[in-house]
């Protein structure tokens, strides 16, 4: 349909874009909402409120049919080691479907937000692992990848990618690389972000290189 919405690309992030951060349905599901869900109410109040722009937060252990950490598995092989390995949920991607629907009904940006596999922070041995580039950094790639290829005829005025939200690694050039590689491989133009600031990526020279735009953020989010 029709929009109002300003066109995005990597070579150019709109000045249009006003709005808000929303956490993901792990996040609703223990402080929210019981049942982990977003409600279209939710995003039609968004844009009564005047906005135009989600920052939608997801951990992608939720799009999986069983979470790679948890309280039965403190390092990341643990898991991933059964049955149901590298297995992505039908109804969790429906239900990020609907939201991306919602959104392109109200005129609203969504700007998907990976919080990493267990949450990006450094207590969580699959995301330490991720510094090298390698392991778990691949599988978050291929994580990626599913999404990318699911939205691949989105416009990118209505869908963008922020590779990781609060990356607290200063040097996460390596660990973000593959994911972006792997969106970039099943849809080029996709609008692509990473965020840079005084406290992670302080070097962005090889991520920008790589054709990405750069989100700049002030701020330590898990700062004591």
């Amino acid at each position: 349909k029709e929009t109002d919405l300003p066109e995005a690309s990597c070579q150019k992030l709109p000045s249009e874009w006003h709005g808000v951060v929303m956490d993901d349905m792990d996040w609703l599901g223990q402080y929210t909402h019981l049942d982990g869900n977003v409600y279209e109410y939710e995003i039609k109040a968004i844009k009564d409120a005047g906005f135009n722009f989600i920052g939608f937060n997801l951990d992608f252990n939720w799009l999986q049919d069983y979470w790679l950490f948890g309280d039965k598995a403190k390092t990341f092989a643990d898991y991933v080691d059964t049955g149901d390995k590298g297995k992505l949920s039908l109804e969790r991607l429906e239900q990020l479907d609907q939201i991306l629907a919602w959104c392109m009904k109200y005129d609203i940006h969504l700007n998907l937000r990976c919080t990493g596999v267990g949450y990006f922070d450094n207590s969580h041995n699959q995301n330490v692992a991720m510094r090298s580039g390698t392991g778990p950094a691949k599988k978050l790639a291929k994580l990626w990848q599913a999404i990318a290829v699911r939205y691949t005829d989105i416009p990118n005025a209505y869908l963008s990618f922020t590779v990781l939200s609060n990356p607290v690694f200063s040097y996460a050039d390596s660990v973000q690389e593959p994911s972006i590689k792997a969106i970039q491989e099943a849809s080029p133009d996709r609008c692509l972000m990473v965020e840079v600031g005084n406290w992670t990526n302080k070097k962005p020279e090889n991520l920008a290189k790589l054709g990405v735009a750069l989100s700049y953020r002030v701020g330590e989010p898990y700062a004591a």
